[in-house]
């Protein structure tokens, strides 16, 4: 610098701030498409296991809804025995007939997926 070279230490000095600027744009860069590639993962993964469990869900629906409809046969044919002599009824038959009436069918669906999406807020990256 004592000997006039001033000018070309600054001009080093503003290569370097810029090289170091550049690196950190880039390094910068490379970060946010790496977020959005893990992003992006998190996003399919969650959506492959909500379809997953709405397919399950849906499997359950209609297999209740198949044993409904057979309790349902049940009593019309419970009913189809009103009025009838005792002499003309079958108890086993009544019998049988009466349990599946009676027996309690709840439908439950899973949903673990979607609450823990939910809850941790995970929900939150899908797009629509």
């Amino acid at each position: 610098m004592l000997k006039g070279n001033l000018n070309k230490y600054f001009i080093y000095a503003l290569g370097e701030v810029i090289l170091i600027v550049v690196g950190i744009l880039s390094a910068m860069q490379l970060n946010t498409l790496n977020e959005s590639r893990n992003l992006e993962k998190k996003r399919s993964n969650l959506i492959e296991r909500l379809v997953k469990q709405m397919e399950i869900n849906a499997y359950q629906t209609k297999e209740s809804i198949a044993v409904l409809e057979d309790q349902l046969e049940d009593i019309r044919a419970v009913l189809g025995y009103m009025g009838q002599s005792k002499s003309q009824i079958n108890a086993l038959v009544i019998d049988s007939l009466m349990a599946s009436v009676i027996e309690d069918h709840h439908l439950g669906l899973d949903l673990i997926t979607l609450q823990e999406a939910l809850d941790n807020g995970e929900v939150s990256i899908l797009k629509d």
